[in-house]
């Protein structure tokens, strides 16, 4: 993939969106999110061009507001996920040119590196966060290392069911004090389905000490909500995936830890 095609991965997608007044509640933030498939030849060379995107972005103190993005690998796929106010998404934020007008040298060596490496956007989506059915611990957030993405269809006419059942389980979530932030998104532009993203800081921790089994032992009304909210929700849906991405802080401006 050129440079050109993964800055427009990371500069936004304009959607018909209609406006919204000044009295409404400001809408959730939305994300896009590409998905590359990379070379395995070439890879390594693709990911470092990204992490000289990423240092040239930092080093021309370029706003993260606009420009910022994280990114996650898994196997030979690298997820670049771009956060946005609603409204960012019709703006050109002009990275390419910005990078070449503030660092021509590190703007040279992105260039050769997106060029040498083929990769192949797979999707780029858009998904909306939905506050209602996140769980957001108490205390400081811990550092994010991994995230587990299970990705679900809901059966028709299920819709509330779900809801329902994924805010029964962040109850217990929440009354076992579970330390890891689970964020609910749908996807708007793409393959209609909900994604629940569970970010946890190692693996050791997340099946360990950390495991939300061990964190319910001696708490028998936690244990039995949530297991009866997970039966629910298994209910309301046609089909589920999960998938774990690696956070990967030298190729993601600006880092989130």
């Amino acid at each position: 993939m050129r440079l050109r095609s993964v800055v427009s991965a990371l500069a936004g997608t304009i959607l018909a969106v209609p406006a919204v007044s000044a009295q409404d509640t400001p809408p959730p933030p939305v994300f896009q999110v590409t998905t590359l498939e990379l070379a395995p030849a070439t890879m390594g060379t693709w990911r470092n061009g990204l992490a000289k995107l990423a240092g040239a972005a930092k080093a021309a103190n370029l706003p993260a507001a606009e420009v910022g993005w994280w990114a996650y690998n898994e196997g030979n796929r690298t997820i670049i996920v771009s956060p946005h106010s609603r409204d960012e998404l019709f703006r050109n934020t002009r990275l390419q040119q910005r990078i070449a007008e503030a660092q021509p040298d590190a703007d040279k060596e992105i260039r050769e590196a997106f060029e040498n490496s083929p990769a192949q956007a797979q999707s780029t989506e858009i998904a909306v966060f939905v506050p209602n059915l996140s769980y957001q611990p108490a205390g400081t957030p811990v550092d994010q290392g991994w995230v587990a993405v299970t990705e679900y269809a809901i059966a028709p006419g299920q819709g509330r069911a779900f809801n329902e059942a994924m805010q029964a389980m962040n109850k217990a979530r929440a009354d076992i004090k579970y330390p890891y932030a689970v964020s609910v998104y749908r996807v708007r532009m793409g393959e209609a389905r909900t994604q629940v993203v569970t970010s946890y800081d190692t693996r050791v921790a997340f099946y360990g000490e950390n495991s939300i089994f061990r964190l319910w032992e001696g708490n028998t009304a936690a244990q039995e909500a949530f297991g009866a909210a997970r039966r629910a929700l298994l209910q309301s849906v046609s089909s589920m995936k999960t998938t774990t991405y690696r956070y990967v802080e030298r190729l993601s401006y600006p880092p989130i830890n």
